[in-house]
């Protein structure tokens, strides 16, 4: 699978990971798209800011939830009447806030903040497909784009957003906490996808910034060395300590991808508690639980899965369990593709 670190034994080679592909949002349909303002677009922007700033502040702190939604609505309407009333930004330089940060950045995050908490990722990639162009001012933008790309299970262009990502923070000692969590996630998808040595440049990458981080280290070291010794080197820390989440994290993947699939499943399932939309630790759960005779739920993990080898498993879990026209009806998907 995508998702697997795929033979990290001492002879093996890292994974030929094509990273010069050209990523994209997938721009579709608004209710806005025939939108136009024919008055003063300058007066129009203050309103729609305004009105999108007051509506997340409530939508955030509503609990009835038709009350939620109407706040949720008013905020998507405000924000994308202000993107379609000037998509390239130019009226929108003449209304900063803050120094140059633009108005058109504020108001899509807002709007991303209402996709992504409603699970909407088509809507989110139509979101960043229009301000694409304004990303790399805003680090919550950023983020919803390896949100968006984790979602869609596109890992390599979630590995080349954390590097865009990374190449806008300056590296000091104020920024050294996000700068770790943000090589940390890209690192981790570079080793879902099996890009061995790319992770260990950027593990050595982030080292250089930081020689003294032990926990990096550790990742770099993991892919260097013999996977059986680095999967017991975890173990023995989770004898000590069984809720020390980061050694889970490390473990679990390449628990999996070594067949330790009594452990894999363990720690995976601690982990999907607190990601339970994670791509890659459902592709890894469906694997595992196959692989354990837990056919119902590698059905259950997988059968929202795109890609082949998660597809896979979840035709012979249905065969498995006599499910015969289940099985079928996935083949046929896979078929098609």
């Amino acid at each position: 699978a995508q998702d697997d670190i795929d033979d990290l034994d001492d002879d093996a080679e890292a994974t030929e990971v094509n990273f010069d592909v050209e990523c994209s949002f997938n721009k579709g349909k608004t209710p806005f798209d025939d939108f136009k303002y024919e008055n003063n677009i300058q007066m129009g922007m203050k309103i729609w800011y305004s009105d999108a700033y007051t509506s997340l502040k409530k939508w955030r702190k509503e609990k009835d939830a038709n009350r939620k939604k109407t706040y949720a609505d008013k905020i998507i309407e405000s924000s994308w009447k202000l993107i379609k009333s000037d998509p390239e930004g130019k009226s929108i330089k003449k209304l900063k806030r803050r120094g140059t940060v633009k108005r058109i950045v504020l108001v899509a995050v807002r709007c991303g903040e209402v996709y992504i908490q409603q699970k909407n990722a088509e809507m989110l990639g139509t979101l960043l497909a229009h301000v694409k162009d304004f990303i790399g001012n805003s680090s919550k933008l950023n983020k919803y784009a390896v949100t968006y790309y984790n979602s869609t299970n596109n890992k390599v262009c979630e590995a080349k957003q954390y590097k865009a990502w990374i190449a806008t923070i300056e590296k000091n000692e104020a920024n050294k906490k996000n700068l770790k969590a943000l090589y940390k996630g890209y690192l981790t998808t570079l080793i879902q996808l099996g890009a061995k040595d790319k992770a260990i440049e950027v593990g050595e990458e982030y080292l250089a910034f930081d020689p003294n981080d032990s926990e990096i280290l550790d990742i770099v070291n993991g892919q260097k060395g013999d996977p059986y010794e680095i999967l017991d080197s975890y173990r023995a820390k989770l004898s000590k300590n069984p809720n020390d989440k980061n050694t889970i994290e490390r473990a679990a993947p390449l628990a999996a991808s070594l067949d330790e699939n009594e452990d894999a499943y363990k720690w995976l399932k601690i982990l999907l508690k607190d990601k339970p939309s994670d791509k890659g630790l459902l592709t890894d759960l469906t694997k595992v639980s196959y692989k354990l005779g837990k056919y119902k739920e590698a059905i259950s993990y997988g059968k929202n899965l795109t890609d082949a080898d998660s597809r896979v498993f979840v035709i012979k879990s249905y065969i498995e369990r006599g499910q015969f026209k289940s099985a079928y009806n996935i083949a046929a998907t896979v078929q098609r593709d």
